[in-house]
């Protein structure tokens, strides 16, 4: 049954990164050393300035920018392999949320984003 964002949470992928996608990450390292924390780098960035977009379009109610936003963090985040970011953010670009979903939605993204910010300290602090 969905939530109040209209995305049933048993469809969303289980954890903030996915093994595979960012595993392939972590084993192209060994053969380009400062590879990962160089995209990591360039990741965080990225999804903090979208999120900043997404937060500005909602307040403005700006569909097209909304849109945009979302379009950027979906590719950005299924890149590293955090699945469940990718899958709200196409729900948000695709769903056709209700004004009220588009809160949840941006709201979602923000708890996810925090449980990835967590997942990759996480993995630098291992190495």
């Amino acid at each position: 049954m969905p939530g109040s964002s209209g995305v049933a949470p048993e469809t969303l992928p289980i954890g903030p990164l996915d093994a595979l996608v960012f595993g392939r990450l972590v084993a192209l390292e060994s053969s380009a050393p400062g590879f990962l924390a160089e995209l990591l780098a360039e990741f965080e960035g990225g999804v903090a300035r979208r999120m900043t977009a997404l937060r500005d379009a909602l307040r403005a109610n700006d569909l097209e920018a909304l849109g945009f936003a979302a379009h950027s963090l979906r590719g950005s985040c299924g890149t590293v392999g955090a699945l469940r970011m990718a899958a709200l953010a196409n729900h948000l670009e695709y769903g056709k949320p209700t004004r009220t979903q588009r809160r949840a939605l941006v709201g979602q993204l923000e708890t996810e984003w925090a449980a990835v910010r967590s997942a990759l300290d996480e993995v630098r602090s291992r190495n």
